[in-house]
């Protein structure tokens, strides 16, 4: 018997199943193509808030400095620019600052203001290094140092109106007071006492915390008196002690007798705090005194003597709700005391610095020295050239016709007395870099020379 082995059946499809095929192929591609849609634009969009808040806009060894990290310290900055600014308003308001003393404040803070993102990053870029070199001085900040530094921004500290008559040994023959005689030979030469302030902040990337006042000096360079020099100031001084005593009027005994150019006002320096004192001594004992209070004579650096009078005192103020300003402003508060705690261990940092180059004898010269280069234009060249910077004050503000301008005219009283403001307010600023920029400022809205004014 023979089996046949049956072929096999061939399944019979229909165009409907492969239809379902094809259906559930493209579903299933559509699906791919979907998430991967998604999935790239979940990368993008992850890359981009990395990107705007964690990529690092500078790095300082192995510590990066992030996006969210400069943006937050540049509204940190112009937050406290904006304080400084509503100060300024505040002293023009009240007649401590001029208008033109003001209007140059205003100048400088636009500036500043648009150079705060550059700066900002100066300034993070110094906290990193600062944080990494702290350790090997044993220097470090906490919370309380913190609270009190914020504590100090938040409180205006005692102010007061303070007339001085200072008499200078190096200047005492040069200005003869009554009952004296000029001295018949010259004398050393004198670095004129520049007119005491409160310095503005500072700088560098650092901003002001204390308005300067255009009449106050810083204290007086070191001088080489000779003691006989010392012995007449010091009766000068006494002899202008005995006349206040006598019921002469301060301004009068000033004008008489101060050899610092306040004593043309009476020695009026305006307010002041007790850290911008023209003298650390006479700080000390202006702050003691009650209103209408005199100082006795006291010698002070460089054999400087000095006779105070308070007129005037503005206590201590608090704003109780300077942190609510800061959440008013948007600043967040971490970011404020982030910054606070770099100025904090910048401060300590530099006394632990000093402390540490100054332990132990240190050897000290006084010198004086000028220098002079050469113009680089010609190097061949022996003749001395020096780049200067001049304001002219001008009769009636029209330097074309000043020279038909009478020379007991009035115009030239006045444009002398503008000068020697500008002048006063100028030499009080001790940080160097901001003189030159307000010199610049000036020089722009106040000077009759217009070519060179601007």
């Amino acid at each position: 018997m023979t089996f046949r082995a049956k072929p096999p059946r061939r399944r019979i499809t229909s165009g409907h199943d492969d239809d379902a095929r094809r259906q559930r192929i493209v579903t299933v591609g559509f699906v791919a193509v979907s998430v991967a849609a998604v999935l790239m634009l979940g990368g993008t969009v992850a890359y981009g808030f990395y990107k705007d808040h964690f990529a690092p806009v500078a790095r300082v060894g192995s510590t990066n400095i992030t996006r969210d990290q400069w943006l937050a310290r540049v509204k940190v900055d112009n937050y406290e620019l904006s304080l400084f600014e509503g100060r300024v308003r505040e002293e023009e308001a009240r007649g401590d600052l001029s208008r033109d003393t003001a209007a140059s404040y205003f100048s400088s803070i636009t500036q500043r203001r648009a150079q705060i993102p550059s700066t900002a990053i100066e300034e993070l870029v110094d906290d990193a290094l600062q944080a990494q070199l702290a350790p090997s001085l044993g220097v470090s900040v906490g919370a309380s140092d913190i609270d009190a530094a914020i504590t100090k921004s938040a409180t205006t500290p005692e102010q007061r109106h303070i007339l001085v008559i200072a008499v200078d040994p190096l200047l005492v023959d040069k200005t003869p007071a009554p009952g004296e005689s000029a001295a018949p030979t010259a004398t050393p030469t004198a670095t004129p006492t520049a007119s005491p302030t409160a310095s503005p902040a500072p700088t560098s990337s650092a901003l002001p915390t204390e308005i300067p006042s255009p009449t106050v000096a810083p204290t007086p360079a070191p001088t080489m008196a000779t003691a006989a020099q010392i012995a007449k100031a010091r009766a000068r001084a006494h002899a202008a002690l005995a006349r206040l005593q006598a019921g002469v009027s301060f301004g009068d005994v000033a004008t008489q007798y101060s050899t610092d150019v306040s004593g043309t006002r009476g020695g009026d320096l305006g307010f002041i705090t007790i850290e911008s004192a023209p003298d650390a001594a006479l700080g000390t004992a202006l702050f003691a005194l009650p209103p209408q209070g005199t100082t006795d004579v006291i010698e002070g650096k460089d054999h400087i003597m000095w006779i105070g009078r308070v007129t005037e005192i503005r206590p201590v103020a608090a704003d109780a709700h300077f942190l609510e300003g800061l959440d008013q402003n948007g600043i967040d508060r971490t970011a404020y005391r982030t910054a606070v705690a770099a100025g904090v261990l910048r401060d300590k940092m530099t006394g632990a610095l000093v402390a540490q180059d100054t332990a132990g004898p240190v050897d000290q010269v006084h010198a004086f020295h000028i220098q002079v280069q050469v113009g680089s234009s010609d190097p061949n060249s022996t003749e001395a050239e020096a780049h200067v910077l001049h304001i002219l004050y001008s009769p009636n503000k029209d330097a074309a016709k000043a020279d038909s301008v009478p020379a007991d005219d009035p115009a030239w009283a006045k444009a002398e007395d503008e000068a020697k403001k500008a002048a006063e307010t100028l030499r009080s600023l001790t940080d160097l870099a901001f003189r030159r920029q307000q010199f610049e400022t000036t020089a722009g809205t106040a000077s009759d020379d217009t070519t060179s004014g601007q």
